[in-house]
């Protein structure tokens, strides 16, 4: 829901005041121009990566974009091979349904139930 241009979904939220780590119990789908991705079907077959996640951005000029966040299992370095072994894996399954931006990240938020962040 987008209220006052701020994303919520009527989940529960807050900071911790000691470490102004956000807290959130809940979580939202990627719906990227209408229509449900399901990334884990493909990306989860990738044996490099030991989690991601993939969201949705909204541009300031109505534009929509996709953004996979990758962590990879020990032993393993982001480069460009690896990417591009990324991009072709869902470009073979989902067509041009291909994120714009795929990072390396430390890490993936979960909430108390193990639901991922987005």
């Amino acid at each position: 829901m987008l209220c006052s241009g701020v994303w919520c979904q009527h989940d529960e939220g807050w900071i911790n005041p000691e470490t102004r780590g956000l807290v959130i119990i809940g979580r939202s789908l990627l719906l990227l121009f209408q229509i449900q991705f399901s990334y884990h079907l493909i990306v989860g077959e990738i044996e490099e990566l030991e989690d991601f996640i993939c969201v949705g951005q909204d541009g300031w000029d109505g534009t929509q974009r996709a953004v996979l966040f990758v962590k990879l299992k020990k032993g393993y370095r982001f480069t460009k091979q690896l990417k591009s072994k990324i991009e072709k894996s869902i470009e073979r399954e989902l067509g041009d349904n291909v994120p714009e931006v795929i990072l390396e990240i430390p890490d993936i938020p979960v909430s108390p139930r193990t639901l991922f962040i987005n």
